[in-house]
C-alpha cells in the first residue's frame, strides 16, 4: 500500500517529533536545539522543525548535533550506522519499528519526494 503525505500532514508529524525531541532533551534541556537532518530525507525534516520550533536551530555540522533526525526510519540500519558513528540519538517522523506504527506496511512518499519519477 502506498500513501502519499499531504504537507498539513507532514507538519503534524514534524510538530509531534518535535516534542519528542523536546521530551527526550528533558528540563534540563540547553538551548538552542541543535538538530542535524540526515540527507537527503531528514533535510527537510530539520528545516521544518527549525521554522516551527523557535527553540530549535538547523546544524550542518554533524559534531556540533545535540539530536539527528529523518523523515523515516524502516528498518534502522540507518539510524544504527549514524549512532555508531556520534553516539547521537537519531528520531524520525515514522518510525517503523515501533509498535502499533499505523505506517509499517506502507510506502511512504513524502511530498519533497512526490515528483521524483518525472525527471
Amino acid at each position: 500500500m502506498q500513501i502519499v503525505l499531504t504537507s498539513d500532514q507532514v507538519h503534524s508529524l514534524c510538530r509531534q517529533l518535535g516534542e519528542r525531541i523536546k521530551a527526550a532533551a528533558g528540563d534540563n534541556r540547553k538551548y538552542p536545539i541543535r538538530i542535524y537532518g540526515i540527507p537527503r530525507g531528514g533535510i527537510p525534516v530539520a528545516c521544518l522543525l527549525g521554522y516551527l520550533f523557535p527553540e530549535f536551530t538547523v546544524t550542518f555540522d554533524l559534531s556540533t548535533a545535540d539530536y539527528l533526525v529523518d523523515d523515516i526510519i524502516d528498518s534502522g540500519a540507518t539510524r544504527t550506522r549514524y549512532l555508531t558513528k556520534t553516539g547521537k540519538m537519531t528520531l524520525a517522523m515514522i518510525d517503523k519499528t515501533e509498535s502499533g506504527n499505523e505506517f509499517k506496511d506502507a510506502w511512504i512518499v513524502f511530498p519533497w519526494e512526490a515528483n521524483e519519477k518525472e525527471g
